[in-house]
């Protein structure tokens, strides 16, 4: 009886021990996963690469960076998309699907978040130095900051970069009937986000490690042929949320970037763009700012609003003078007209007088001619024809508008 006991006790300690020894290990691993040794919690959205050999090593400017090994395995956390190998690129490719997480290792990543890496030291996380650009957060309006320093991530999913176009020239002018006013051909720095992906990590990690430098060059000579056929208001349109949803906009003339890059083609000859070349894609892009720039390339904000108020004058200016241009010509045709008809200066006096009597003015005839007959003589004689003719009018009016249909009952 105290042998089973004595050996119940001891099944218990064991097992105490060995609980408390899982915890431990537990405990080990789960600090050890923040370091990135044997497991790593990976952030959403972010993907990582596996080295197999390598080292950590300081670079020039004193950052650790990996040097040498070479490439095992990728490790990403997105919820509805997946790695998988690409036949016709020979290469993996994230697409739309959830991952499989199969065995006890994929328990383990279901269940606490927590990915494995390999046997540490063999298998590490691979940093790199990278370079991109970014809006600081702490300003209200736009302001780039660059940035170059190594990191251990890609985006899987969709990040913001931060692009500046500097002295893009405006091409079109306004017009006001078809005819130029200002708007062209003026020079504005125009900032914009790129809206962009990780599809293809290895070719943007290990053949494109500057992809983004790339992508901002390609997205630069987009965005200088864009602006180059606008004006300046339509553009400046565009930086609102309205101008953004429309189609035909400076979005979807970026997005196409994903498939063809100017001057860039495959061995067939067909066009290749930033997803083939470069292995990301631009879901998006975004135009925050259109201003005005002086010779020396200096923003002059207040210049430019100041502009869009000139234009606005200008054009309502414009069309004034357009239509008393019209108005004028108008008139001088009509008068040039007359004066070739034989009674035409009396028909200019018969109007004159009509217009004063119309606004209640006593019309006052004189006796002065105009070296061949008398004013009166030649102011009957055509008011007597003029007469004729309106009464030839208004009785083919009369008789047509007459009843023909008599009254039930007969006359009254």
């Amino acid at each position: 009886m105290n042998g089973i006991i004595s050996l119940l006790l001891l099944s218990a300690s064991v097992g105490l021990i060995l609980t408390f020894l899982g915890v431990i290990l537990l405990v080990i691993l789960w600090l050890l996963a923040h370091a990135k040794i044997f497991f790593m919690f990976p952030q959403e959205g972010q993907g990582y690469v596996v080295m197999k050999g390598g080292a950590y090593k300081e670079n020039k400017r004193g950052q650790i960076i990996t040097e040498g090994g070479e490439f095992h395995k990728f490790i990403i956390a997105l919820k509805g998309r997946h790695l998988e190998w690409d036949t016709k690129l020979n290469t993996w490719g994230i697409v739309d699907g959830d991952s499989e997480h199969k065995g006890f290792l994929g328990l383990i990543e279901k269940s606490l978040g927590m990915y494995y890496i390999g046997i540490w030291p063999i298998y590490k996380v691979y940093r790199y130095e990278f370079r991109w650009d970014e809006w600081d957060p702490a300003k209200k309006d736009p302001e780039l900051i660059p940035r170059d320093e190594p990191t251990d991530f890609f985006y899987v999913s969709t990040a913001e970069y931060a692009v500046l176009a500097k002295e893009a020239e405006t091409g079109t002018t306004l017009k006001i009937q078809g005819n130029p006013l200002l708007g062209g051909n003026v020079r504005v720095n125009v900032q914009f986000s790129l809206f962009v992906r990780v599809v293809y990590p290895q070719i943007a990690l290990f053949e494109n490690v500057d992809w983004f430098i790339q992508l901002q060059k390609y997205s630069l000579s987009r965005t200088k042929d864009y602006v180059g056929v606008r004006d300046f208001n339509d553009l400046r349109a565009e930086t609102s949320p309205e101008g953004i949803a429309d189609k035909g906009t400076f979005s979807d003339a970026i997005v196409q970037l994903n498939t063809e890059v100017k001057g860039k083609k495959d061995k067939d000859g067909k066009p290749e763009g930033v997803l083939r070349l470069l292995g990301v894609e631009i879901v998006s892009a975004q135009m925050l700012t259109v201003d005005l720039v002086d010779e020396k390339g200096d923003v002059q904000a207040a210049v430019t609003a100041i502009y869009v108020e000139y234009q606005k004058a200008e054009a309502y200016a414009v069309a004034i003078k357009k239509r008393a241009e019209a108005d004028a010509d108008a008139i001088d045709k009509r008068y040039t007209a007359i004066e070739k008809f034989p009674y035409g200066p009396q028909i200019r006096r018969l109007e004159a007088m009509e217009k004063a009597g119309e606004k209640g003015n006593v019309v006052i005839f004189d006796s002065a001619g105009d070296g061949k007959s008398s004013v009166d003589q030649q102011t009957r004689l055509l008011s007597a024809i003029l007469t004729s003719v309106k009464g030839k009018d208004a009785e083919k009016d009369t008789q047509g508008d007459q009843d023909t249909t008599k009254p039930e009952g007969g006359a009254p």
